[in-house]
């Protein structure tokens, strides 16, 4: 009964603390220095829940993302006296465009049917952004001490670029893969720029089912891991090929800094009583250089044709007799692991006396998460205008094999045909 009894008390307490609220604070947020290029946030924070909300015009930077909206709250019970804050904040990303010193204008939020507006931010944009640089955070320069949420250090949340081969051969198959790796609450995150892979013939095997959470351990450290996209890249020239950084926005929960309370917070610690945001953070993943091989000109068949990978090579002609006039199909199938939609059809010879028409291509190619593999056909008609017994000689296809770092042939046939009159 007597719990009972404090828990309608503090509830009571709660729900005056709040209503009775003190005056109304709108304040802006941003570093007061960034480089040209750099992105930073601007945070609008409110003591109070606002019934509209309108930013400032950001003709002087460009806006990459926001508003994000965010609430928190912390209470505090002393010697019987209730203390309830409530902060709402709206955080936006922007980008540093040019050099100079600029004036961003106020926020207008309507509160109880009445207007307040934060106070103009002055920044000095100058020089050129660091390669890689992490947005700043809400209240650059406070300390961990200070108010204000603190977010995630860059041992907490980042993000990894992994390549099955940096020193592939020209035209081979390579996988790279993007992985988030987290000790935070992640709630969301969202892809903001691509790679160009500039100098690659590229293809997404990302899975289409939802991402799987594995944990992984670095350093002592264990992380929760998410693999969010999946590439097959076949590089197309020989030489150094930078891969740009895959960019990424993550929603991540944070506590708030408020300053340790008393007992009675630290007793609730880790319930409703604590105070959270949601904010977004950028992470970005290494650039990668890939050492690109040429493919060796020694002993190259005439018959290669800038196909890298493993294959296998196939061929039916049917019927093997038939009467002039009538129609054979001579279908030859590749297959194997590499890019088989740049195939080209296999050189045949085909004896005079014989009308062939252009192949039909049929293609089983699968895209999975391990690469490109399956195979294509190619299925020739043939009308035979005389009679008699022909021969179609052997085909042969010519590919690099990289695992054995050397040319391979494969042949099929010869293939007969018997035509009577």
């Amino acid at each position: 009964m007597k719990q009972m009894l404090f828990s309608f008390w503090l509830i009571l307490c709660l729900f005056t603390a709040e209503a009775s609220g003190s005056d109304v604070t709108f304040s802006a947020s941003a570093p007061s220095r960034v480089a040209a290029g750099e992105r930073f946030r601007l945070v609008f924070s409110l003591n109070a829940r606002p019934e509209a909300f309108d930013p400032p015009e950001l003709k002087d930077f460009r806006l990459i993302s926001g508003p994000s909206q965010s609430t928190s709250s912390s209470t505090q019970i002393i010697n019987n006296n209730v203390t309830t804050s409530l902060t709402v904040s709206y955080t936006f990303i922007v980008e540093a465009k040019e050099e100079g010193e600029f004036v961003i204008g106020s926020a207008i939020a309507k509160v109880d049917g009445k207007e307040v507006r934060s106070d103009p931010v002055s920044i000095l944009v100058s020089g050129e952004a660091r390669p890689g640089s992490q947005p700043a955070s809400p209240g650059t320069g406070q300390s961990p001490s200070a108010q204000g949420p603190q977010l995630p250090g860059e041992n907490d949340l980042f993000i990894r670029a992994e390549i099955t081969n940096a020193r592939p051969y020209q035209s081979e198959q390579v996988i790279i893969a993007y992985k988030i790796y987290t000790r935070v609450p992640v709630s969301r995150y969202s892809i903001q720029r691509l790679p160009s892979y500039r100098g690659f013939w590229s293809e997404n095997i990302t899975p289409s089912e939802q991402p799987g959470v594995t944990t992984e351990v670095i350093d002592g450290i264990t992380y929760n891991v998410v693999e969010i996209r999946r590439v097959a890249l076949f590089p197309q020239q020989s030489g150094e090929l930078v891969l740009e950084p895959l960019e990424v926005e993550c929603l991540v929960r944070v506590r708030s800094q408020q300053g340790r309370g008393s007992l009675f917070d630290d007793f609730f610690s880790g319930t409703p009583f604590d105070s959270f945001q949601t904010l977004p953070q950028t992470i970005r993943s290494e650039t990668l250089v890939v050492s690109v091989r040429p493919l060796p000109a020694e002993n190259r068949p005439a018959a290669f044709n800038g196909l890298v990978g493993s294959y296998e090579l196939s061929g039916t002609l049917q019927p093997a007799e038939l009467h002039v006039n009538e129609a054979a199909n001579l279908s030859l199938t590749i297959s194997g692991e590499g890019n088989l939609k740049m195939l080209e059809e296999p050189g045949v010879l085909f004896p005079p006396d014989f009308e062939v028409y252009d192949p039909n291509v049929i293609d089983d190619i699968r895209s999975n998460r391990n690469g490109i593999n399956g195979s294509r056909s190619f299925d020739f008609l043939l009308i035979p205008r005389g009679d008699g017994a022909y021969e179609i000689p052997p085909v042969e296809m010519a590919y690099f094999d990289p695992d054995r770092g050397q040319y391979m042939t494969k042949r099929t046939g010869p293939f007969h045909l018997e035509v009577m009159p």
